[in-house]
Order: structure tokens, then C-alpha cells, then sequence
């Protein structure tokens, strides 16, 4: 299974984004926003497991079992979306809308998906010279990469009716399908990626990813 929690700028402050973060570690977790449940579902970590080709800037949170808490998130560009870099929180705190993932990481799986969107080879989606790019320094416990365009347009451009059949072809990618993906959690993170890539196609923004390790 997968857990998200998505965040909107400016409306719960960081004690709330820290309480989100901390729910994590339960079974469950719940997202909250001004004290009011936006949605509950189970939840566990997914391992990633490694891949050759994956920079060495993301080796570590490629390849440890507790993978790091991924914010997915809307900037205008690129110096913008490095100046979460420092805020602590993360990129909801700071007021960018984002959504928190675990078990979803920039390189490999959503290359995956960019994969089956574009019916490109994995290998050509990670060749994008905006796949995974950083833009602030790798080696910090915490760094800032890009998701390419691509990605972005398709996502917002795939329509609600073929979310489900999306889901379960992502499902049967190797890392997901090694690791016992339930096709209906990867449902609601795929919705939820989708709704961040229209917001980001309707405010001309870009799509990044802060990961903290």
C-alpha cells in the first residue's frame, strides 16, 4: 500500500504540516487541514528497490527499506522551487500546494510511469535532461530535483475514466509489482499526482520534488 498526504499553501501553518508528517508513523494517516479529516487510508512503507542507473545523489533513498517522506510540489521555476530548500516543513509550510508521498520517488517509479504514458523507453525518460535534475546541492540531508514537463502535460491530460487502467499497468511495473503494490492505493496517489499536474498546467508552474532523507 501507499500513504499520501496532500497539502494546500497557507492554510494549516506548521504545527498542523509537522502533526501530518509525525501521522505518517502510524498505521493509518490521516490528512488534516484546519483541523478538519480530508481523507484516511492504511498505511505501510515500500521499499524501492536499486537500479544501476539511478545517480548516486539518489542511491541511498533508492535502496534503504524506509523510504524517505517525498514532497511533490507547484513552483513557477526553478530558483523559486529551491528556496524551500530551506524551510522547515518542506515546500506546504512555505505555501506552495503539495503533496507529501512515501514509497514514490522521483527517479525510478515515476520514470516508470512517464514510461507508460509516453510509450518512450525507460531509458529515454531518464535521458530527459530534466528527469530527476537537482537544483540545489545533492549531498544535504535534504535536496530539491525536477519532474520533466512531460510528465506534467500527460498526467493532467489523462482523463478521470482511464485512471483505473493506468494504475494497474503501473502496478505491474518491476519495482511495484516485486513489492506487492495494491492497485487500488496506487489508484487514489495516481488521482492525487494527476490533480498537482492540472493545478501546474493551470497556473503555468512546474512540477518538483523535494526529498528528504
Amino acid at each position: 500500500m501507499i500513504y499520501v498526504q496532500r497539502s494546500r499553501p497557507n492554510t494549516s501553518g506548521a504545527d498542523a504540516h509537522d502533526r501530518a508528517r509525525t501521522a505518517v508513523h502510524a498505521s493509518r494517516i490521516t490528512a488534516r487541514t484546519g483541523g478538519g479529516t480530508l481523507w484516511d487510508m492504511p498505511a505501510m512503507i515500500i521499499p524501492v528497490r536499486p537500479d544501476p542507473h539511478v545517480p548516486r545523489y539518489l542511491a541511498l533513498g533508492a535502496t534503504i527499506r524506509a523510504v524517505p517522506l517525498i514532497d511533490y510540489f507547484i513552483a513557477v521555476d526553478d530558483p523559486t522551487a529551491a528556496t524551500t530548500i530551506d524551510v522547515a516543513g518542506g515546500p506546504g509550510v512555505a505555501g506552495f500546494e503539495t503533496l507529501l508521498l512515501k514509497g514514490i520517488d522521483p527517479y525510478i517509479t515515476l520514470g516508470r510511469l512517464e514510461s507508460i504514458l509516453t510509450s518512450h523507453s525507460y531509458d529515454e525518460i531518464t535521458d530527459d535532461p530534466r528527469h530527476c535534475r537537482p537544483i540545489t546541492d545533492p549531498e544535504g540531508d535534504a535536496f530539491v530535483v525536477t519532474v520533466t514537463d512531460t510528465l506534467r502535460d500527460t498526467l493532467a491530460a489523462v482523463g478521470d475514466d482511464r485512471l483505473a487502467d493506468l494504475a494497474r499497468r503501473w502496478a505491474q511495473t518491476d519495482e511495484l509489482r516485486l513489492d506487492g503494490v495494491d492497485v487500488s492505493d496506487l489508484a487514489e496517489t495516481l488521482t492525487l499526482l494527476t490533480a498537482l499536474a492540472r493545478r501546474a498546467v493551470e497556473t503555468d508552474g512546474h512540477l518538483y520534488c523535494r526529498w528528504a532523507l
